[in-house]
């Protein structure tokens, strides 16, 4: 009986000390994740522009109102990150509100165009990630238009912090109404990393007849290690609100990484635990969402090790049933930054996606009228 007792009191105490570790083993998890998304900082002062780019949002008018004679402090921006584009295309900068918030945004319009894009960057990033993206799409004949989300780049907000994923949805309904007096529809929309979870929200809880046709890049649903992340977080957002981060490899580009680590001054250093914690918020919401009839273009890289992507395409599968999926062997997390061989993979990807004929449209369009149909009487499947 007192061998026992004895056994019975070990196993007790052994996972005692587990539970115990439980939420030192979530931080460990949460410091992977913060590794695993990019280098940052929260100055605007970029390295060789000097006191110009301190000045930059004093210095922004509103969109709507924005031409062609912008202070140097914008040109140094547009020149640091890549984002002028030459002759030919009308290039809107400047502001617009939402909500609490003041916004960063661009709109790129040729001469010409058939249709336009909006870009969503992802977390702790900004416009800047988007240049070569941004180029492709206007030579293919598209317009561009995209924003700083909250919190990020130049645009206002607690940096990288977001009570409710709600508020980026909110965000994207705002400068969709600015685009809209800017560069005409139809209207498509890409959304990398997080400004895929942006998408997905828009297309399961707002009008999802918006946007023509939808990617989804390397799309965040849920990160690696995501129960010990997520009891780590709630654990620790008691005495803190963010988790320092380290840069990690999440490209096979030396030059894209080198300027990350060393000369990108409009990212955040830490990630917020509020922010995680409206993530994993927006998770379960999204659980009870039933699927939707929309269909969705998917590129996805198989070493990208910042996002949980089998589960990710997985959840995608069950709420999009026509999501159609590209893996790109041997890609990373960014995508658009690859190195070249495999940044163009991505890049006609994209644009076959975008330019598909117009009647396969339609087709496809009748079809997935008939697919929702279906679905509002066999009822939500998980």
């Amino acid at each position: 009986m007192k061998l026992q007792n004895a056994v019975i009191a070990d196993v007790v105490s052994k996972r005692a000390k587990a539970l115990r570790m439980l939420p030192i083993f979530g931080v460990l998890v949460l410091c992977v994740f913060a590794m695993a998304i990019r280098p940052a900082c929260t100055r605007t002062e970029v390295s060789g522009s000097g006191d110009s780019m301190v000045r930059i949002r004093d210095e922004i008018r509103p969109i709507v109102s924005a031409g062609g004679d912008y202070p140097e402090s914008v040109r140094a921006y547009f020149d640091h990150y890549g984002l002028g584009m030459g002759e030919g295309v009308r290039h809107r900068f400047g502001t617009f509100e939402s909500g609490e918030w003041t916004l960063a945004g661009h709109v790129y319009t040729p001469g010409e165009y058939r249709e336009t894009v909006i870009l969503l960057h992802g977390y702790l990033n900004h416009c800047g990630q988007f240049r070569h993206l941004i180029r492709r799409l206007l030579d293919a004949g598209y317009a561009v238009a995209m924003y700083d989300m909250p919190g990020h780049g130049l645009s206002t907000g607690e940096r990288a912090v977001i009570e409710d994923f709600s508020q980026y949805s909110d965000a994207l309904g705002d400068f969709l109404e600015v685009v809209r007096g800017l560069a005409h529809g139809p209207y498509d929309v890409i959304g990398f990393s997080t400004g895929g979870t942006v998408a997905i929200d828009w297309l399961l809880t707002r009008d999802a007849e918006v946007f023509r046709r939808v990617v989804l890049a390397g799309p965040l649903v849920r990160s690696p290690g995501w129960q010990s992340s997520r009891a780590g977080a709630r654990f620790y957002s008691s005495f803190t609100d963010t988790v320092p981060r380290i840069a990690r490899k999440n490209c096979s580009d030396p030059a894209y990484l080198k300027f990350n680590k060393y000369s990108d001054m409009l990212h955040c250093r830490n990630v917020s635990l509020r922010w995680l914690l409206a993530l994993y918020e927006w998770n379960d919401r999204m659980a009870d969402r039933g699927p939707s009839a929309c269909g969705v273009k998917v590129i996805q890289g198989t070493k990208d090790t910042t996002v949980s992507f089998k589960y990710n395409l997985a959840f995608i599968r069950r709420k999009f049933p026509a999501a159609d999926v590209t893996l790109i062997e041997g890609g990373r997390h960014e995508l658009f930054n690859e190195a070249e061989g495999l940044r163009e993979k991505v890049l006609d990807a994209v644009v076959a996606y975008l330019g598909a004929d117009e009647s396969v449209a339609d087709e496809d369009a009748e079809d997935l009228e008939d697919g929702r149909n279906g679905y509002a009487t066999e009822g939500r499947t998980e």
